[in-house]
């Protein structure tokens, strides 16, 4: 587990043991979600991304699809608290 600091609040990436990949993230913002990395999916039919999050921080030759909603230094409460209002939610919840 790495955690990162950011405006004061923890975001901690979790990789897997065995070749070191990104396979979640928790944020201090959300304690009840657990971020997953897409790369963790086997599926190629897996929906593309709607929003773009921390792009100041993203590497500059990683090209983002047309149509994202973009937040180069992360969501503001209110846009976090309406994107998640809207999300899919899973058969459980």
């Amino acid at each position: 587990t790495r955690v990162i600091l950011l405006e004061g609040r923890a975001l901690r990436n979790h990789f897997c043991p065995e070749c070191g990949a990104t396979v979640c993230w928790t944020a201090d913002v959300r304690p009840d979600l657990c971020g997953i990395a897409v790369g963790a999916f086997n599926d190629p039919t897996f929906p593309a991304p709607s929003v773009s999050i921390w792009e100041q921080s993203s590497y500059a030759w990683v090209p983002l699809p047309p149509g994202l909603q973009h937040f180069p230094r992360g969501m503001s409460a209110a846009a976090r608290d309406a994107f998640f209002a809207t999300s899919p939610k899973s058969p459980e919840q």
